[in-house]
């Protein structure tokens, strides 16, 4: 990536735990495509709970694909199923990112590693 990884955390205290997991993640973007510029991933309790101990989640994803326009993946726990943990919403962010990088690379035939190759295209062609 040209530009370093961006982790925010609004309405809420950093986590080291979920930064890592955050982290572990986008480095495995690098399978899907080649090209990837850059990366912001925003973390947030967008309602408090103040009687129970558990507030659901937010996830923003923001992929910077060189020549492709940004990508962007949400995902935001319901307030009343609060009881699944951040890393089964960023697993599901990232699976998003993933296919859509996927998607990209077999458009731009075979710019990612699991992209469509030359012998592909041209199979296809005849």
């Amino acid at each position: 990536m040209d530009r370093p990884l961006q982790i925010s955390f609004r309405q809420m205290e950093p986590s080291e735990a979920l930064e890592t997991i955050i982290r572990e993640r986008v480095d495995r973007l690098k399978k899907f495509h080649t090209h990837i510029v850059g990366a912001r991933v925003v973390v947030e309790v967008p309602h408090h709970a103040p009687d129970s101990g558990k507030n659901a989640l937010k996830l923003t994803a923001e992929i910077d694909v060189a020549g492709r326009p940004r990508i962007v993946v949400k995902s935001e726990e319901p307030r009343h199923d609060s009881k699944s943990t951040p890393t089964i919403i960023v697993g599901r962010v990232f699976e998003s990112v993933e296919r859509r990088l996927e998607d990209i690379a077999k458009t731009q035939g075979g710019s990612g590693k699991r992209g469509r190759t030359a012998n592909n295209a041209a199979t296809d062609a005849t």
